[in-house]
């Protein structure tokens, strides 16, 4: 795979969403052998069996996902732009999938498969890697722009959390347009 991407970008979400169609059209060939047996499999690939079925015939699980969010100060934004990425006080890589067991916090009426949380995993954003504009001590206090330090507010990891997972929230939004796409 070659992926070129421009400075201060992460590909992150595209390797991800790719990955994920990917997988859904994955199919595996059905073995034929016995279980006492070397594993022998069918070469029919009419025959095999694809590694995530679709809901009507399977567990209706999906392959998870990745999202890239950031925050500037209070305001969180997904999929951001380099310019975005450029200012961000927090970087995260938020990790979704689905289930099928009933999960009483995200009961769906629907019977639709629920979003969970899979991982939440910070990056360093671009703004921690510039070195500060001020050079000096006395520079400090005359309004000089300094990269962000220190963590997230756990308010902040909330409010994204509940903003994916949420009834109508942007990971089911995203869930939905990759089965508008891969036609599931």
């Amino acid at each position: 795979i070659l992926l070129l991407t421009a400075p201060n970008s992460y590909p992150l979400p595209l390797l991800s969403l790719t990955t994920h169609l990917a997988l859904l059209a994955t199919k595996l060939p059905g073995p034929i052998s016995r279980i006492d047996e070397d594993p022998l499999f069918n070469d029919d690939w009419d025959a095999a069996q694809p590694l995530y079925p679709s809901s009507g015939t399977g567990t209706g699980s999906k392959p998870p996902f990745t999202l890239l969010v950031i925050s500037v100060g209070d305001n969180i934004f997904f999929d951001p732009s380099r310019e975005e990425l450029a200012v961000a006080d927090a970087v995260c890589a938020v990790s979704v999938g689905t289930t099928q067991a009933p999960i009483s916090i995200n009961e769906s009426r629907e019977g639709k498969p629920k979003l969970r949380l899979l991982s939440l995993r910070t990056i360093d954003p671009p703004s921690r890697l510039a070195a500060a504009a001020s050079t000096s001590e006395a520079d400090d206090d005359q309004g000089a722009w300094k990269p962000a330090r220190g963590g997230m507010k756990r308010s902040i990891v909330g409010k994204m959390v509940k903003m994916i997972l949420e009834s109508g929230g942007v990971g089911e939004e995203v869930m939905t347009g990759l089965e508008g796409f891969s036609g599931g």
